[in-house]
């Protein structure tokens, strides 16, 4: 793994983690531990896996859009060292969505198998279609009204965690 880009996996971590502490009166922030909410694309799709299973304090609704885990290599338990089965009642939602011609599904079937091999708990979803916000979109859709299920309301809660990284053109 490249130095640069875990530094770069990190500072992302920090600057998501450490957004809810700074903005405490925000609209989109809620402080009760566990309540968040994280999806990205592409290699946001990445990241929020990162961010959100090596921080299930804070976030139970994971969702990765054809995530680009070819950053991450072929050991992902470097990434997620303390990943066991016991994340299971912590996640509420852990949501794998892929296009079926996009370039990235191989590398998400490993993460999906590397998933079962763990005994973690998720959901694979296969759409037909290539890296393309059309496929995100259908998938985000389908992602978006499973979020908060089994909680209070996000209204009668109060605030939510809701982060969504878009691939950087």
């Amino acid at each position: 793994m490249g130095a640069s880009l875990f530094a770069s996996v990190r500072l992302t971590q920090r600057t998501c983690c450490s957004s809810a502490k700074m903005r405490p009166n925000s609209r989109c922030i809620r402080t009760t531990e566990g309540y968040g909410a994280i999806a990205g694309l592409s290699m946001g799709g990445a990241q929020a896996l990162y961010i959100g299973l090596n921080h299930q304090d804070r976030f139970a609704w994971v969702g990765s859009f054809s995530g680009a885990f070819v950053m991450y290599g072929e050991r992902l338990e470097e990434w997620f060292p303390e990943l066991t089965l016991s994340a299971n009642p912590r996640l509420h939602l852990l949501w794998m969505a892929c296009g079926t011609e996009d370039f990235l599904l191989g590398v998400n079937h490993k993460c999906t198998e590397w998933l079962k091999s763990k005994d973690v708990q998720f959901t694979a979803i296969e759409t037909r279609g290539t890296h393309a916000w059309q496929v995100w979109r259908r998938n985000l859709t389908e992602f978006t009204p499973l979020l908060f299920r089994g909680r209070r309301s996000s209204r009668a809660a109060g605030r939510t965690n809701w982060i969504l990284f878009q691939p950087v053109r």
